[in-house]
């Protein structure tokens, strides 16, 4: 019974104890916590996020966040530790002559190289007087034709 008994009051003690630190560490600008002296309190909830329902009518969606989003200072693009691949057209093309490009598939075409350009470009001539670009790295053979 004495055991009993002291038990108890250590256990008042330390609840008691707990209560009252609770309160000497609670910041004087803080709202009130309910506890034993206070009882009730109003608790404010501030920007309360709405609810979208889609295809609802009469659903009012409140406070939806502004989100403001753009690319901060210049883009970088690079490749670590990689080689870098530079094509290059083949020396033998020239300028003012006729080739026979043959492209993976089986097409081929007939076409008069008008100028040779970079990473393996040509601008070439057209049926209808239109210049146009091909990329002789893909090619499967290029063939010079007759003069």
């Amino acid at each position: 019974m004495l055991r009993s008994t002291i038990l108890a009051t250590v256990a008042l003690a330390l609840g008691a104890a707990a209560v009252l630190g609770a309160n000497q560490l609670r910041r004087p600008n803080q709202q009130s916590q309910p506890d034993f002296a206070t009882g009730t309190v109003t608790v404010t909830i501030a920007n309360e996020p709405g609810v979208t329902i889609v295809n609802q009518p009469g659903v009012i969606v409140t406070n939806e966040p502004t989100v403001v989003a753009r690319q901060a200072g210049p883009w970088t693009v690079s490749l670590s530790d990689q080689p870098v691949l530079v094509w290059t057209a083949p020396d033998f093309l020239r300028a003012g002559a006729t080739y026979t490009f043959n492209w993976p598939g089986g097409r081929s075409e007939e076409r008069r190289v008008v100028a040779v350009g970079t990473n393996g470009w040509v601008q070439v001539d057209t049926e209808d007087n239109h210049a146009k670009w091909l990329n002789t790295s893909v090619a499967m053979s290029i063939e010079a034709s007759a003069p």
